[in-house]
């Protein structure tokens, strides 16, 4: 039996325990206050250093191995999201209205078992390595920013990030060079008027129907840039207007995201809604303006590194356990923003429970499995990894 798996049979119960007890206590994005305090503990335990400051708000990051020309840096999003849990276990959160439903919980957990691994095994170690621990990954602006701010990848060489996928069994993982994931646009649309009676609709602009023909429209001019290769999806998930069911509103305000994953169609697809702007504006005579607050690039990851992981995941969980992905998800991640400034790669994690087959579920749980399949995933790319 070799090193990494001796150690995950050992300490496979002990990697469950942080798992469940960070999953009974999440907290949401900037607020990770103890989250931050119960990792920083352990890693002092490790014997590791804690480097955090002011601008990574509760993130920080800690470092292991010897100096090398290279770098190479891991990371782990921390936040959780306002979900109620509804499952019926011994280790559902404890936070009303709080959960982790997107599996960071697992993501510290496999990082937190990496670095105890290797801390156990330091002599294997041929060069530096660096591991993050970030803040509020789902909010916006993540806060990857935060992180590369306080100085996270300062001297970094590489950054590998990975990220649960319950549509994929545990024992397994998938991964795709290029792009993995798409730029992630926030849309805030606004939509003024004088207002009105709803018995005279005639008399003024009824801006909720203008909304309805807005959104209608922008669906309709978006679908012809739409191709099998290159998916493109606007949505609104906010529609807020009025207070009284006689009265035409004088406002209506839409937020939503727009998602593509070919960063060449950017400039069309705004031009497509700023025509689609004016062309309803000037049917009903209400002012609309429109902004975009945040823009979250899309993953690239770099063809080296992706085929690193690919070859020492082949390596230690066997070919038939990686599955190539064809399609980047329209799925955003801040973990994008470090590749603005170094080269990384990203992959995911199948963790399949025979329950739920997506993240953001009010009943989502793992097959904790999956945790070891991480770890040795990511111990074999660091050993096969060049620091020189």
């Amino acid at each position: 039996m070799n090193k990494i798996n001796k150690f995950l049979d050992t300490n496979f119960e002990k990697l469950v325990s942080y798992r469940r007890y960070l999953h009974q206590n999440p907290e949401v994005g900037y607020n990770e206050k103890n989250t931050s305090f119960y990792l920083k503990n352990l890693i002092k335990d490790f014997g590791l250093p804690i480097i955090q400051n002011h601008e990574m708000k509760f993130g920080f990051y800690t470092e292991l191995g010897p100096d090398s020309k290279k770098i190479l840096a891991i990371r782990s999003d921390i936040d959780a999201l306002p979900i109620q849990d509804t499952k019926n276990c011994n280790y559902s959160s404890k936070v009303k209205n709080t959960m982790h439903a997107c599996g960071h919980d697992a993501h510290m957990t496999i990082l937190l078992g990496l670095i105890s691994y290797l801390k156990e095994n330091e002599n294997i170690l041929n060069g530096r390595l660096r591991f993050l621990f970030q803040p509020a990954e789902e909010c916006s602006p993540g806060g990857a920013l935060c992180m590369i701010e306080g100085g996270a990848i300062d001297n970094v060489t590489n950054i590998i990030g990975y990220h649960l996928y319950p549509k994929l069994n545990a024992g397994k993982i998938a991964i795709k060079d290029n792009y993995i994931s798409a730029t992630v646009s926030v849309i805030d649309i606004e939509l003024t008027c004088g207002g009105g009676h709803t018995s005279r609709p005639e008399e003024s602009v009824d801006i909720v129907l203008t909304a309805s023909k807005l959104i209608c429209k922008l669906q309709e001019d978006i679908k012809h840039l739409i191709s099998d290769s290159s998916p493109i999806v606007l949505v609104f998930g906010s529609i807020n207007g009025g207070n009284a069911f006689n009265v035409i509103p004088s406002s209506i305000s839409l937020k939503g995201t727009l998602r593509y994953t070919d960063a060449k169609l950017s400039d069309k697809i705004i031009d497509i809604v700023n025509k689609a702007i004016k062309t309803i504006s000037t049917e009903s005579g209400a002012e609309i303006h429109f902004k975009i607050p945040y823009t979250s690039p899309g993953i690239f990851n770099d063809f080296n590194l992706t085929e690193l992981i690919n070859l020492s995941s082949n390596e230690i969980i066997g070919k038939q356990n990686v599955v190539k992905l064809d399609k980047a998800s329209l799925g955003g991640e801040d973990f994008a923003f470090y590749l603005n400034h170094i080269p990384g790669a990203y992959f995911r994690i199948g963790c399949f429970d025979g329950i739920a087959t997506d993240l953001h579920s009010n009943f989502f749980d793992i097959d904790e499995s999956c945790i070891k399949t991480s770890i040795q995933v990511l111990s074999q790319t660091i050993k096969n990894y060049n620091f020189l």
